[in-house]
């Protein structure tokens, strides 16, 4: 009897002795109805990778997969023959071509003889297909053909939408990885030399937040301070071109009204990509690149210094003011005071 897949995975453990590894199948079914055993030699294997095989083979049949995408990180060795065994007891699979007429064939389950035969219409509506009943102008015998021309048409489009799913999965899987390799070696990934600049300020307007307790006034003003840099910057271009320099030029091609809005626009857009840097997990895209690591927005001390060296802040003359306290009598200001306390 040919092995068959089964409707659900069933539960097995695997065994170890006289050095063959041995278990069976979740999904395959022998002639007995129950999993079809996989046999692997573990004789010439040290101990330790017999040991580790044993583990392997724990793992995969703890969740058995049906397709490769899903299989846990186990070795070749033990995968293999787990899924040669699932494509010996699979349905093969059909190559249509769509782009020609059906030509069905008709077999007579009495003779054995096979006769092809040519569709008097089109395919039926999905009346006919549910119904089961022939739609006029057809005889029975050609109606069993198609029936079992679309049932073949519809298996095998089941079996292209599961292939294609693990296919995205597997996809999704190794843009992860790629992804984890590349921050750890500090290269750029894909998707971060392709983000635009207008798609990364539509995330960081919706992700960013400030410490708990900052009213949202000031996040209002770090996104408006961010956007007069970004707008200079150009919205259209891609992030992952942008560096140092582009941002201290687009700093000043957004016209500060003094220094110190200028200092703040530099702290902004240091944290817009900051920000750009932080794990998905945590609100950010997981970039590499952080153009603005090394800006540094001058202090207000700094600023201070800078406009009192160009005249621009002036200090009281206190010489004036002593001169005006012996008019407050002759004990001077303090008098005053104490007058007055005792008058309130």
């Amino acid at each position: 009897m040919k092995s068959k897949l089964a409707e659900t995975a069933r539960k097995y453990t695997p065994m170890q002795d006289g050095g063959v590894l041995r278990f069976r199948h979740p999904w395959v079914l022998g002639s007995d109805n129950k999993g079809k055993w996989i046999r692997i030699g573990v004789s010439k294997l040290s101990p330790s990778q017999q040991g580790q095989l044993l583990e392997d083979a724990q793992a995969l049949l703890q969740k058995p997969p049906l397709l490769k995408s899903d299989a846990p990180k186990v070795g070749q060795h033990l995968l293999n023959p787990y899924f040669k065994a699932i494509k010996s007891a699979s349905r093969p699979e059909y190559q249509f071509d769509l782009t020609r007429w059906p030509s069905p064939v008709v077999e007579n389950v009495e003779t054995g003889q096979r006769e092809k035969t040519e569709l008097l219409g089109q395919i039926p509506d999905e009346y006919y297909v549910e119904s089961g009943l022939p739609p006029p102008n057809i005889d029975s015998a050609q109606w069993f053909a198609v029936m079992k021309f679309i049932q073949n048409l519809r298996d095998y489009i089941s079996r292209i939408d599961g292939l294609l799913a693990a296919e995205r999965r597997e996809v999704e899987r190794l843009n992860n990885v790629i992804e984890r390799q590349n921050r750890l070696i500090g290269e750029r990934g894909e998707s971060e030399k392709k983000a635009v600049v207008r798609e990364c300020l539509g995330h960081f307007e919706k992700n960013f937040r400030l410490k708990e307790g900052v009213s949202e006034a000031q996040r209002d003003d770090v996104i408006r301070r961010v956007k007069c840099v970004l707008e200079k910057l150009g919205m259209d271009s891609h992030y992952g071109k942008a560096n140092e320099n582009d941002l201290i030029q687009a700093v000043s091609a957004s016209n500060p009204k003094s220094p110190r809005e200028r200092a703040r626009r530099i702290q902004a857009i240091k944290r817009f990509c900051t920000w750009l840097c932080r794990s998905k997990e945590r609100g950010g895209l997981g970039f590499v690149g952080n153009p603005a690591a090394e800006l540094r927005p001058e202090s207000d001390k700094t600023i201070q210094s800078k406009r009192r060296a160009e005249g621009l802040v002036s200090t009281l003359d206190p010489v004036p003011l002593i001169a005006a306290l012996p008019q407050f009598g002759k004990h001077g200001l303090r008098s005053k005071v104490a007058d007055l306390q005792r008058v309130f």
